[in-house]
């Protein structure tokens, strides 16, 4: 289980190379995976990493 991160502040967005944002896709499409589910892993939403 996750920690709960609490903003403090001015937070920078994060920026995703391409790079990463195919890893996200590729590993979104396998078996057992989703979209929502790779956004949780990594810490962003789905709409903002793909």
């Amino acid at each position: 289980m996750q920690g709960i991160e609490v903003p403090t502040g001015e937070q920078k967005r994060r920026r995703y190379t391409a790079e990463e944002k195919s890893r996200f896709v590729a590993l979104s499409m396998q078996p057992g995976y989703s979209v929502s589910l790779v956004a949780r892993q990594y810490g962003t939403t789905p709409q903002s990493a793909f």
